[in-house]
């Protein structure tokens, strides 16, 4: 974006200084007021203040009529009452800029996070702005990058010590970065500073985060599996998907067999700021009336059930469940749906509308179709990716293996950047070198069966 008109730094049209105070006073004046401008008298106010010429009304027209040989014949447009600038928005770094923050906290509001960052970073290219400050660090804390917002988030909390929003924000971020103890000291230095200076004591958002933080001291993480090797080419989708479950409820990351959903979503789980994590996996359930014992086995509402009761159907099961999750800030995690997807979708529909402070986060190769959920694309690994994870596991099983990097590119393209299909090709390399393998996967992956005790049985 590159307006005509700036106003923000240097006043000037198309980068060339607009010459004299007075034509400099007139355009920030109008653009000031903004597109429905001023009345003659207003701006002769404002230019000439307490020292007004002979004739004000024909000195504005001479003083009009000079700014638009500056700029253009259009740019001032006579009205009514006065003058208002006959520009674009994007024409106007200020009117740009106020647009930009606006819609930057919009996104924010509903939790577009990555739409959220991009329109403040271009507001904060056009000049510097304490809103898009406040959006950046707000939605990089929510992204879950706690250090790299807490100095920002800090020095908003100092001149704004009393917004109970922005507090919520700077003691989470504090938490993440410096620990729960942190946080918790921050907090009763916040309660102290009320009562003393306000003579009143934190509101709902302060007490809801002050709950958070003592349930972290205490955090709960189940069916959480922490991988042996790195994520490689997957930073990008951590970042986007983070970004959303900090505000919508449901996320479901959509896409086929061998993406690495699952990876995905234990890292996310392992990730997670919530103090209650638990990861449900639905690879090897079959009937749809076992996903709720799935989840409860790993809620652990079971303990008090009978050997009796364990032989009928329960109906109190879900709210069982929905007592459970409804202690604290929870992310539920439900891996592997798309083959009970109607029963997965009803169950979620039901913990959703009983539980205020849940959040989900599904993998499947299709949608829940849910109101509430947003949908999360996962592609492919990019090639550079590929091949580095290609490398990485090859060597990993044989160091002295010699890789010669247009056939690596060559054969994880033709793997169609899967990341399940290029570990299991790299395994083979114990016994096999790049170029047999390239030679041989064209049957359909046959080669790659077998390849990691560890790996799920469906792999």
């Amino acid at each position: 974006m590159d307006p005509r008109l700036k106003l923000l730094s240097t006043v000037s049209w198309r980068s060339r200084p607009i010459p004299g105070e007075r034509m400099r006073t007139l355009l920030r004046t109008l653009a000031e007021a903004g597109p429905r401008g001023l009345s003659a008298e207003a701006l002769i106010d404002a230019i000439w203040a307490d020292d007004p010429p002979e004739h004000p009304s024909k000195a504005l027209q001479v003083l009009v009529s000079r700014t638009r040989t500056q700029t253009t014949a259009e740019a001032i447009e006579r009205t009514t009452t006065g003058y208002r600038l006959a520009l674009q928005t994007a024409d106007i770094d200020l009117w740009a800029l106020d647009i930009l923050t606006t819609d930057a906290e919009a996104a924010l509001t509903v939790g577009d996070i990555p739409r959220a960052l991009e329109l403040a970073r271009t507001a904060i290219d056009l000049g510097e702005d304490s809103r898009a400050v406040h959006v950046i660090a707000v939605a990089t804390a929510k992204q879950g990058r706690h250090r790299e917002a807490l100095p920002e988030l800090t020095r908003l909390h100092e001149a704004n010590p009393f917004d109970e929003k922005l507090t919520a924000e700077f003691l989470r971020a504090l938490a993440g970065a410096k620990g729960t103890p942190a946080a918790l000291q921050a907090y009763a230095d916040v309660q102290t500073r009320l009562a003393e200076d306000l003579g009143s004591s934190s509101g709902p958002a302060l007490q809801a985060v002050h709950q958070e933080l003592l349930a972290m001291d205490e955090p709960v993480r189940s069916g959480v599996r922490y991988a042996a090797t790195s994520l490689l080419g997957r930073d990008d989708d951590l970042e986007q998907v983070t970004g959303l479950l900090s505000s919508a409820r449901l996320v479901t990351i959509v896409g086929p067999g061998g993406l690495g959903k699952t990876r995905l979503a234990q890292e996310l789980a392992r990730m997670s700021p919530l103090p209650h994590v638990r990861v449900v996996e639905l690879a090897t359930i079959r009937q749809p009336d076992e996903v709720i014992g799935a989840v409860a086995e790993t809620l652990q509402v079971r303990e008090t059930i009978s050997r009796i009761e364990r032989q009928t159907p329960l109906p109190d099961l879900r709210s069982r469940i929905i007592a459970q999750l409804s202690v604290g800030r929870n992310l539920l995690v439900l891996d592997n749906c798309e083959h009970l997807v109607d029963a997965v979708s009803d169950l979620v529909s039901d913990l959703l509308s009983a539980v205020s402070d849940l959040r989900v986060l599904t993998t499947s190769r299709t949608p829940l179709r849910l109101t509430a959920e947003h949908t999360y694309y996962l592609d492919q690994l990019p090639s550079t990716e590929a091949i580095e994870l290609f490398t990485q596991r090859a060597r990993a099983v044989r160091p002295s293996i010699t890789l010669n990097r247009p056939v690596v590119a060559e054969l994880v393209d033709h793997l169609d950047g899967l990341p399940l299909a290029i570990e299991l090709a790299a395994a083979r390399t114990r016994t096999h070198s790049p170029e047999t393998i390239l030679e041989n996967v064209a049957r359909r992956f046959e080669l790659l069966r077998g390849g990691d005790r560890s790996a799920p049985a469906r792999h």
